[in-house]
């Protein structure tokens, strides 16, 4: 593996990785279904290799997606000189991620609405949001509620959308060593070279 005194492209340690794919959805289901309190097999990730089918009439589901993530433009650099004892950098940055929901129902009783509204007023409360801070995520806010009717497969399908949107630190550590020992030129103003060497 490439540190700073090989030179080369820097990858970042595996050891506690921000989430990222399957492991960000993962995350972010267990949200939904514990504020909402649909079963598991609810609460599904837009784009799967085989589709599960239709629940049945009377049954409310969802699908979540990640449609948006914007990160600050630079991120923040820090060394550590102690480190893993032979020095690393930090670089945290911030990201807002844009979650789309859509709940469904069969267009009877309301309970796309219901279980929307639960979603969203649930986000709204402290303990329902320490899961987010102990991942370190937070609410930025939820949005508007939207009606968008379905025609699948011959059948209406009733649908509401909500953005949900959040922003999350997330913290990276390269393998950026210490410098121990420098050496070089200073050519001062009046023209002359001296020779440095530290230490």
């Amino acid at each position: 593996m490439t540190d700073s005194s090989t030179g080369g492209f820097l990858s970042p340690s595996p050891v506690s990785p921000p989430l990222q794919g399957q492991a960000l959805l993962d995350f972010i289901q267990s949200v939904i279904v514990g504020i909402t309190g649909l079963a598991g097999s609810m609460v599904r990730p837009y784009w799967q290799g085989q589709p599960p089918n239709i629940p049945d009439a009377g049954d409310a589901w969802c699908a979540f997606q990640v449609s948006t993530r914007k990160p600050d433009t630079f991120g923040y650099e820090r060394h550590d000189a102690n480190g893993n004892g032979n020095g690393s950098s930090s670089l945290q940055r911030y990201e807002v991620l844009g979650i789309m929901t859509s709940f469904y129902d069969l267009g009877s009783g309301g309970l796309a609405d219901s279980y929307c509204s639960l979603l969203a007023d649930g986000l709204q409360v402290a303990q329902n949001r320490e899961i987010l801070s102990l991942n370190n995520m937070g609410l930025i806010r939820t949005g508007d509620i939207v009606a968008v009717p379905v025609l699948f497969k011959m059948r209406w399908l009733y649908r509401v959308d909500m953005d949900v949107i959040l922003t999350r630190q997330v913290d990276r550590v390269y393998p950026v060593l210490n410098v121990t020992s420098a050496q070089g030129s200073i050519v001062t103003d009046d023209g002359i070279s001296r020779t440095i060497r530290v230490p």
